[in-house]
């Protein structure tokens, strides 16, 4: 494959396949995903940005959707150029360079997709605050990735701490805030994570919890904030020989209340 620009398309994926995705020997490019709207969002995308569009199935054993793809060009690239390591990456994987050094719209989408992955959305109740205060955490075990997080994130201007400990890392991004920068600037694609950090800036929402989210490009607020994800494409199939569940096909389209958009654009 000739070398490819970073679109957002590319770094988003980037970003998702660094948090919750997977590089074989055997060019086998795949991601993993529990709620299966996000998956086929997902497939979608990826196609966008490769021009070749993943296959689905449901793993039964792991309750989980595998979105996957085999291809040498793709692969090749995602290792030679965008440096995500081949194998058990967790704790060696770091920002590519070619991200890190990109246009702000570039570490926007790249942030929204490792933030898919690896993110959630928390409002946690103390004595301190007992209307709750919100939280936005990323949680992996690689001290490295944290650190690149952090840094990404500052370059946009959002504020968050970093804390290690033994065995994990974490970056959080802490109230009301920057926790609005984090959505105006990135965002989350995942329809859970999106809306819970779009219902923690509801003032009827003061109880604690978590979850994690999606976004889309700009709209009014007024539009009700919700858009349905169009073209996911019902003849993408669960097809994994082997599995019982191979060649099932989607029982449905996109779901209209998929994704709740917010400012965020990265054109």
């Amino acid at each position: 494959m000739k070398e490819l620009p970073i679109t957002p398309e590319i770094a988003y994926i980037t970003g998702f396949l660094i948090g919750d995705g997977n590089i074989s020997d055997d060019y086998r490019i795949r991601a993993v995903e529990e709620n299966e709207d996000y998956i086929g969002f997902f497939a979608e995308m990826f196609g966008k940005a490769f021009g070749k569009s993943p296959k689905i199935y449901f793993d039964k054993y792991n309750n989980s959707f595998v979105a996957y793809v085999y291809s040498k060009e793709i692969w090749e690239f995602l290792v030679t150029e965008l440096e995500i390591p081949k194998g058990n990456k967790s704790r060696i994987v770091r920002i590519p360079s070619k991200i890190r050094d990109s246009a702000e719209k570039i570490k926007s989408a790249f942030l929204s997709g490792i933030f898919d992955a690896e993110g959630c959305v928390t409002k946690v109740k103390d004595s301190h605050h007992p209307r709750g205060y919100l939280k936005i955490q990323f949680k992996v075990v690689n001290r490295g990735l944290v650190e690149d997080v952090s840094g990404v994130l500052k370059d946009l201007g959002i504020g968050c701490k970093v804390y290690h400990y033994n065995g994990f890392s974490l970056v959080y991004i802490l109230g009301k805030t920057q926790s609005k920068l984090f959505l105006e600037k990135v965002g989350f694609k995942h329809p859970k994570k999106h809306e819970k950090l779009i219902n923690a800036f509801s003032p009827s929402s003061n109880g604690a919890g978590s979850l994690c989210q999606w976004q889309g490009e700009s709209r009014s607020e007024s539009e009700s904030e919700r858009a349905t994800v169009t073209g996911i494409r019902p003849e993408l199939r669960r097809s994994n020989p082997g599995q019982g569940d191979a060649g099932r096909k989607f029982s449905r389209g996109p779901d209209p209340h998929l994704v709740q958009t917010s400012r965020v654009t990265w054109g």
